[in-house]
């Protein structure tokens, strides 16, 4: 089970599901929020890749 901090900032109802957005998974410094940045570049660039090498690269 995921152990649950912080407040809840926001909630989302996406069709049967609820989205419960915490305060707690924000980035609290430069350094995290750099490390978070890159990750996120990381997923975009396989992402990108995938979709090229599938011919779909104008989606």
């Amino acid at each position: 089970m995921i152990e649950l901090k912080g407040n809840v900032v926001k909630t989302f109802k996406i069709g049967g599901a609820t989205v419960r957005i915490r305060d707690d998974c924000f980035p609290k410094n430069d350094e995290e929020r750099e490390k978070v940045l890159a990750e996120y570049r990381a997923v975009v660039w396989a992402i990108a890749r995938r979709l090229f090498e599938e011919g779909k690269e104008g989606v």
